[in-house]
């Protein structure tokens, strides 16, 4: 054969394996974009990377980075967006994807340098939030060094390595969303020859999600929660009771299948999220036929994330409604008429909303707001945030901080007093994907003990704090520089005393957690004072002393005379002053006498003012053992009548 013919023999072979290698690689891509059209994600994926392997394009980069990313799966996507970033005809909208990306993944330097390069005007997203992502990431340094104190749990009875999330309080345990696998069977695809399966949601390649129940914190009662069934559905999750349990509130997807409006055109597919209501029914013990929110439309947008205000009267729920938003997903609210019917719903406004995603609503009792966003300034992904009301109406927004939010995404928050309940996350260090964790604040009480008189530390004394609303008292020592500390219960009321043998008690203190939510350290200093020395003063009157049983500090009846007598004097002399002094014998421990010795001065002060002698003018002081009036000190044996002598109150009138 000559060789111009093998030449262009083999040249024809190469152009024909060029032309087959650029028409498989076609073909892939087309699958993948077929995929990708009904939110497979799962299998558009792969055929994007091979794709790109058959051929370099931008979009099967781009395919596969955003198939990663909207799996959430940000470290494969990292790698793609930095491929695809590499690549002519890339654009600027790749560029922020990327930049996203990296936050995501905790690369906060990375990111905002790239923030900073980006032409805004060519991306879709405002110049407002790129502002915010800045500062994020301007922030995250200080969120890492203020963390919330409180305790973080992973609920690991309650976490697979599937998405579980969205626990609220139902009953005597919990009701959550998952799409692990437990109790489902597999079911014929909603649509003949169609390859929508009901067992596994493309987007993911995971199960659907759908409504667990839990009872008392025990993962072998979790079990599918029994509620009615929406029609041709894929998805239920995200459920909200009323305060009663008798009414529950979720979101619920349907693939609908939108008729084509001109002739030769394939019919469409609508996958977008309803809300749907349902009552308790007491007799069939079940729940009933549940009913569509009427502002649901699913060829139009997506309607989720309900929650039920704590009385019931308002609905909160999210919404990537096209016209009177933001962008992304707003939350919106609607007012309950009657018992069907709903006013239209309202935007909460640019407070709360964002041009990026609003998500999971939640109203406690006390008013405060919280959701979840990735447009408000945050650490990554979706953050949870706490929004207060002030007088004008306008909301005021704060990040709750670490450890309750992270590079990842962070939301479904609920919270019953501040920060303390649970919320949902996909932490790198979870048990998979989305885990549910429980966040609980700590009421911190921090102080010391200190010397009235010279301010220096008091090591060793006995510091009682005493929960006055359940009165249980708690105990601890001060340390060498006088500290001391206790964790605290929320609405409760506290007292705080100190003592230490050879001192007096110079100070006491109260106070409440009764209105306090977040976690705070209280701060309280406490006095101790030393016991003046012994001086028996000569009385301006001769005013008797009265006298107590042993271990006992009630007003016995031979003290009423001289207590009447007093009360007359004072009644007298309305510019006179008293000062009641109160001993005890040697017998007993010197704590407990000195205490013992207090209870005696209160009950004979007491006594003067329920008989009408203002407080103002009367002192009274305890001091236990050490005054006393002859020999019977530890140890020394004395006759009852001697130890009588020791067991009283005495008198002094004084500033006449």
């Amino acid at each position: 054969m000559p060789r111009s013919n093998s030449v262009y023999i083999a040249g024809m072979i190469f152009l024909f394996e060029l032309f087959f290698f650029s028409a498989r690689a076609q073909y892939v891509l087309d699958e993948a974009r077929n995929e990708s059209g009904l939110y497979n994600y799962a299998k558009a994926i792969p055929l994007y990377e091979k794709a790109y392997k058959k051929k370099k394009t931008v979009e099967a980069a781009r395919g596969a980075a955003e198939g990663y990313f909207k799996q959430r799966d940000f470290v494969n996507a990292e790698t793609w967006y930095a491929t695809l970033c590499t690549l002519d005809g890339h654009t600027a909208q790749d560029e922020f994807r990327y930049a996203q990306t990296l936050i995501r993944n905790a690369k906060y330097a990375d990111g905002k340098a790239l923030l900073l390069k980006l032409d805004t005007a060519k991306i879709s997203a405002s110049p407002g939030l790129i502002s915010r992502m800045i500062a994020g990431c301007d922030s995250v340094a200080y969120w890492n060094d203020h963390p919330l104190r409180g305790n973080l749990a992973n609920l690991h009875q309650f976490n697979t390595d599937k998405s579980d999330w969205g626990a609220v309080k139902y009953g005597d345990g919990i009701v959550f969303t998952s799409n692990r696998p437990m109790g489902l069977k597999k079911k014929q695809p909603f649509f003949r020859n169609s390859s929508i399966s009901t067992v596994t949601y493309g987007w993911t390649g995971e199960g659907y999600q759908h409504l667990y129940s839990s009872k008392n914190n025990d993962s072998t009662s979790i079990a599918l929660l029994d509620t009615p069934i929406v029609k041709g559905y894929y998805h239920t999750a995200g459920a909200s009771f009323t305060a009663d349990e008798k009414e529950m509130f979720f979101a619920s997807t349907r693939y609908v299948k939108k008729k084509a409006k001109f002739v030769g055109k394939e019919p469409s597919y609508e996958i977008n999220i309803e809300l749907y209501s349902a009552k308790w029914d007491a007799v069939k013990n079940k729940w009933n036929e549940p009913v569509r929110f009427p502002y649901n439309d699913i060829f139009e947008n997506s309607l989720g994330d309900p929650f039920i205000s704590p009385d019931g009267q308002t609905l909160y729920f999210t919404s990537d409604a096209p016209t009177g938003g933001f962008g992304g997903t707003d939350i919106y609210y609607s007012k309950r008429v009657n018992d069907t019917g709903w006013t239209k719903p309202v935007n909460m406004g640019h407070d709360i909303n964002t041009s990026g995603n609003e998500r999971t609503p939640l109203l406690d009792s006390k008013g405060n707001f919280y959701f979840a966003s990735d447009g408000h300034a945050g650490m990554g992904g979706l953050d949870i945030y706490k929004a207060t009301q002030t007088a004008d109406g306008t909301w005021q927004v704060k990040n709750a901080g670490v450890p309750i939010n992270s590079p990842q995404d962070d939301f479904s928050p609920f919270f019953q007093r501040g920060y303390r309940g649970y919320f949902a996350s996909n932490r790198l260090t979870g048990e998979g994907s989305d885990d549910i964790y429980q966040f609980s604040t700590i009421l911190v009480l921090e102080g010391e003990v200190l010397h009235a008189k010279t301010n220096a530390p008091v090591n060793s004394a006995e510091v009682t704090l005493n929960n006055v609303t359940k009165n249980t008292p708690e105990k601890v020592v001060t340390s060498a520089d006088g500290k001391f500390s206790f964790v605290l219960d929320l609405t409760t009321d506290y007292s705080l005393n100190a003592i230490k043998a050879g001192l007096l008690p110079s100070s006491t203190a109260s106070f409440s957690t009764m209105d306090m939510e977040d976690s705070t350290v209280i701060h309280r200093t406490l006095y101790l004072d030393d016991i003046p020395p012994p001086v028996i003063p000569a009385p301006p009157l001769a005013i008797e002393n009265i006298y107590y049983n042993f271990d006992r500090s009630n007003i016995r009846r031979d003290a009423v005379d001289p207590l009447e007598h007093i009360v007359e004097l004072m009644k007298a002399h309305p510019n006179w002053h008293l000062n009641i002094t109160s001993h005890t014998d040697s017998r007993g421990r010197d704590k407990y006498n000195m205490k013992l010795s207090e209870r005696r001065a209160q009950s004979a002060l007491q006594y003067l003012i329920s008989h009408g002698i203002d407080a103002n003018r009367l002192t009274a002081h305890g001091y236990g053992e050490t005054r006393l009036v002859n020999k019977c000190s530890n140890g020394v044996p004395c006759s009852a009548a001697e130890h009588q002598l020791n067991r009283r109150s005495e008198f002094e009138i004084i500033n006449k």
